[in-house]
Order: C-alpha cells, then sequence, then structure tokens
C-alpha cells in the first residue's frame, strides 16, 4: 500500500465556535469555523472551513479560540459520509492535529462574556532607567 499523505496548513481567523462538546464515550472536542482570506484578480475572497480540535487541547483552547482570533492550524482533510432521505451525504472536515494562537480576539471569561485582557501599567522608577553606559 502506497503511503499517503495529508496534511493542510491555513492561517485564518475563527469565524464561529460551537463550544466544548462530549461524544458518548466522553471524549471532548470544540467545532469551529475558520475564514481564510485570499486575493484574486484584484479582488478580496474569503473561504470558510468547518475544523475539528479534540481531546485535551480543545478543553484548555476553548476559552481562547473566539469569533476574530487569528490561528494557525496544521490539520488533515477528513470526508465524512452518511446516509439519509436524500441518498448518501458527505462533507469534508478538517482535524486539527497542531493550532497556534496569533493576533485578535479576545478571551471568553469563565462566566461566557469576553474580555480584553488589562494592558501592564507603566511605573516610573529607577529600575526603567536606561543611562549612558550602554555597551554599544
Amino acid at each position: 500500500m502506497a503511503n499517503d499523505t495529508n496534511v493542510c496548513v491555513f492561517v485564518g481567523r475563527i469565524a464561529n465556535e460551537e463550544g466544548i462538546k462530549y461524544t458518548n464515550g466522553g471524549t471532548s472536542y470544540l467545532r469551529f469555523s475558520l475564514a481564510v482570506n485570499r486575493r484574486y484578480d484584484k479582488k478580496d475572497a474569503v473561504s470558510f472551513f468547518s475544523m475539528v480540535l479534540w481531546g485535551k487541547q480543545a478543553e484548555s483552547l476553548a476559552s481562547y479560540l473566539v469569533k476574530g482570533k487569528q490561528v494557525s492550524v496544521v490539520c488533515e482533510a477528513v470526508q465524512n459520509r452518511w446516509e439519509n432521505d436524500k441518498g448518501t451525504q458527505s462533507k469534508v472536515e478538517f482535524t486539527v492535529r497542531n493550532i497556534e494562537l496569533l493576533a485578535g480576539g479576545e478571551k471568553r471569561s469563565e462566566y461566557g462574556r469576553s474580555e480584553y485582557p488589562e494592558p501592564p501599567e507603566y511605573q516610573e522608577g529607577p529600575e526603567n532607567f536606561i543611562g549612558d553606559d550602554i555597551p554599544f
């Protein structure tokens, strides 16, 4: 059997997320939509991709993956198939293997409200003074 490769890399912004959920077996997961902008023929276009993040990583990052947050995602494409009254249906979804938080967005507090982090306060004092003894 051939060794095939299924790796996708995206940098985009969280368009929406459904919150942390659990399978019947108790495994946690987080579904979100990733918006990726591109430019062609001097026009901007956006594509939306369905992502799913599993396990401890989903639990620990759920409060940070909010609308507008820019992320870098390494994932693999998975085609899900199912039968219903319309026949065989399918959807391609991306299973996240690694995610890195970049810029933008805001953190959700434990009460579900969004909050902006407080900027650090600048305090004047002798420890912040840069004197003439810089060695370069």
